[in-house]
């Protein structure tokens, strides 16, 4: 390709890119000032691409960075800047009522719910959906087929009401994600099961995150379980899935042990955890090693000689176990009281390399400073 058809491709972009400005943009408040400084940031980036293009000419980099910087002013202007603060709301459970807020989202979604839940028993959750299926919405449900077997299971109730519902095969891992997506826009995550026990006595916590960039990410997990791919392969290749102030990933594919790992080794102030399975050797060897403030919180039922409880305290790591009667089964780490680590993933070898799971990172204080207060409590509390 010569230089001149290679400049005229820019010019196509810009031009499409400004009309998707123009046409597509999502928010109705942006203000036209707003617009053409993002225009201006355009021509930048086509400039920019264009002095690349000078030192790379004739080689097959110039589609790559053609390509690459259309593909980001298309997600910019659908979805907004890259380095947005995302809109999130926490939840703590039980004591901010999650069943109620679910049932709210289900109740006000107008157009889809997607969901991957590992188990679900509550009947007031599968009524809700079943409600929204029979006044047209497009409703799909991914479950795990263990959990979908045992007696209480709502699953059989939803297949009769002609819910969309996928069972993971036999022949997979665990399928552990619980996550939904309502309206293509909003997305809740957490290790929160749509269950009496983790609603009313286990503790678990929810992020609630309305962007639609995330949406498409989570609704496309679906459409691949729906495909019938389960328990990927695990990509060599380390990629971070950076959306403004979070990062995403599912495991096993997005290779969950190395970002958790790496999160952990990059830390200089503080780690503060709260897990209901924690087994991975390689992250409690971190930890150990590390120099900072340390407090763990271990659910009770699940120290075991595989448990890195033993070797945690035996190092002079401040830990202690859950006094819930029931199960204390949040998954999340505050990192230097700015970074949260959340979802439905357990430190062990299951949740990071074999089964389906969800992990989060989110970068905002003011997030960790909720996560860290809940933490303070129920430390405070079973101390």
């Amino acid at each position: 390709m010569d230089f001149d058809t290679f400049i005229v491709i820019l010019l196509v972009c810009l031009i499409v890119g400004i009309l998707v400005a123009v046409y597509v943009y999502q928010d109705p408040n942006t203000t036209i000032t707003e617009v053409k400084e993002d225009i201006n940031n355009i021509k930048e980036d086509t400039n920019n691409l264009l002095l690349d293009a000078n030192k790379d000419l004739g080689t097959p980099e110039i589609k790559i960075k053609k390509d690459t910087v259309y593909s980001d002013l298309e997600r910019r202007y659908l979805f907004g800047s890259p380095d947005r603060n995302l809109d999130l709301k926490v939840l703590f459970c039980p004591e901010d009522n999650c069943t109620l807020k679910l049932i709210e989202l289900i109740n006000n979604s107008k157009i889809s719910i997607d969901c991957s839940i590992y188990d679900i028993d509550d009947s007031s959750i599968s009524d809700a959906l079943i409600e929204k299926k029979n006044k047209g919405l497009q409703v799909r449900l991914v479950t795990d087929y263990i959990q979908a077997a045992t007696k209480a299971s709502m699953i059989g109730k939803l297949k009769v009401a002609d819910i969309n519902v996928i069972v993971s095969p036999e022949s997979s891992s665990i399928m552990h994600n619980k996550f939904c997506v309502f309206d293509k826009k909003i997305v809740w995550v957490g290790s929160f099961n749509f269950t009496i026990n983790d609603a009313h006595r286990n503790n678990n916590n929810v992020l609630i995150v309305n962007d639609k960039e995330v949406a498409e990410l989570y609704s496309n997990k679906v459409n691949s379980f729906f495909e019938g791919v389960f328990s990927q392969d695990i990509n060599p290749s380390i990629q971070i899935n950076r959306i403004g102030n979070g990062e995403f990933y599912f495991c096993p594919e997005d290779n969950c042990s190395t970002h958790v790992l790496s999160l952990i080794n990059d830390s200089n102030l503080s780690i503060e955890c709260m897990f209901y399975s924690f087994t991975l050797d390689q992250a409690g060897d971190s930890i150990i090693q590390k120099n900072i403030s340390k407090r763990f919180i271990f659910e009770k039922t699940q120290e075991s000689d595989y448990s890195e409880y033993s070797k945690l305290k035996n190092a002079g790591v401040s830990v202690l176990l859950d006094l819930n009667p029931q199960n204390m089964h949040n998954k999340f780490c505050i990192i230097d009281n700015k970074i949260v680590l959340t979802g439905s993933m357990n430190l062990s070898v299951n949740g990071t390399q074999k089964n389906d799971e969800s992990l989060v990172f989110i970068y905002n204080e003011e997030v960790a400073r909720s996560y860290l207060d809940y933490f303070n409590k129920y430390w405070d509390l079973w101390n």
